[in-house]
């Protein structure tokens, strides 16, 4: 186990470019939101792609697809400066609809290739199963395409519009089944929390959706009808980044896959042991 504590990236020795990779606008602020703006405050560049606009999130059967892509978007840009994201891409693919196919990856690749990231965030790719498949999609898609944007004959097309082939140092995958890396988010969870406020629609949707799953289940949660989604929101993050900080010997904390590629993997890690 690795625990990240005064530095995330302790062996960079350069302000670092990051991509974080989600299928929908508040994935990356809710499973790595603590440690982005850790990465935000010690100087590195953030860049963010949004793969959906999660525009299907809602409970109201009045809300037009075209309203809520206009919410996601205003949420999602006003997230981004409370974490310290300098960039915000959206792809734009319909909410739902992403497939982990060649279409998909030559997108990545292309964003890839143009942000020249050093390091990607984006879902675990070796979790055994997630049920929403516009995560399984982003996870398995976005490290396919670390892996392969540096070859110059994978969608040589975009070399000849000027981009360049391109090697990722490492992929750090959030919602980890088998965590090897966890980030001490102690003095950045009050931001996090900060940054999910701003996606007012999709917290209340998810409190929404606890108490009438919960109801229907017949299961008693201590949620009552007064509790705002702000309340619900804090008590969430909080009891979750206490659980993965019990595992990190810290007050809270963040956990990745931290997948190297080839030799950079096999340095990286020896170093790491050598600490």
């Amino acid at each position: 186990m690795i625990l990240m504590t005064s530095q995330v990236l302790p062996h960079v020795k350069k302000p670092a470019t990051i991509l974080i990779v989600e299928a929908h606008p508040d994935d990356a602020a809710i499973f790595a939101g603590g440690t982005l703006v850790r990465l935000a405050e010690e100087g590195h560049t953030l860049v963010n792609l949004c793969s959906t606009y999660g525009e299907k999130g809602t409970l109201d059967r009045s809300m037009t697809r075209e309203k809520m892509i206009d919410i996601q978007k205003s949420e999602s840009l006003r997230a981004a400066d409370v974490i310290g994201i300098s960039e915000v891409i959206f792809l734009g693919i319909p909410d739902g609809e992403l497939q982990p196919e060649l279409e998909l990856r030559q997108q990545y690749t292309e964003i890839i290739r143009r942000v020249q990231p050093d390091f990607v965030f984006s879902f675990d790719p070796h979790i055994p199963y997630d049920p929403h498949p516009d995560h399984q999609a982003t996870s398995r898609t976005i490290y396919e395409a670390c892996l392969n944007c540096h070859l110059p004959l994978v969608f040589p097309d975009q070399l000849a519009d000027g981009l360049k082939p391109h090697y990722v140092n490492r992929f750090f995958g959030w919602e980890s089944s088998n965590p090897n890396t966890y980030v001490d988010i102690t003095a950045s969870l009050e931001t996090k929390l900060r940054a999910l406020e701003k996606y007012e629609s999709q917290m209340q949707m998810i409190l929404d959706e606890t108490r009438n799953r919960s109801s229907r289940a017949g299961i008693d949660v201590p949620i009552s009808r007064e509790t705002t989604s702000k309340e619900f929101i804090r008590e969430w993050i909080t009891t979750e980044a206490q659980r993965i900080g019990k595992h990190a010997n810290c007050q809270h904390a963040e956990a990745f896959n931290s997948i190297g590629f080839s030799a950079v993997r096999i340095i990286v890690e020896q170093l790491e042991t050598e600490e």
